[in-house]
């Protein structure tokens, strides 16, 4: 993946050399690392849209597990 604000006549090949053998590096435009979408034009649109589809799978879920949910139901927990 190249990184940056590059125009879309840009093409960059990347070879790997093993040896004797010379591997062309496929080219994608976005890659998930440690749960982050990082896009080749550095636009996190996919990544923040994925987050908020998750949230709101989960709160369906919650909704659907109670026949009455009030705000003292989405209080946290915590132990002090």
């Amino acid at each position: 993946m190249t990184i940056g604000r590059q125009t879309e006549n840009t093409k960059v090949t990347y070879t790997l050399n093993k040896g004797d053998t010379i591997h062309q590096l496929e080219n994608i435009h976005q890659e998930n690392d440690i749960e982050i979408i990082i896009e080749s034009n550095l636009e996190f649109d996919k990544h923040i849209n994925t987050k908020i589809n998750k949230a709101n799978s989960m709160f369906s879920i919650i909704r659907r597990s109670f026949q009455f949910l009030s705000p003292q139901n989405c209080i946290p927990y915590t132990n002090h």
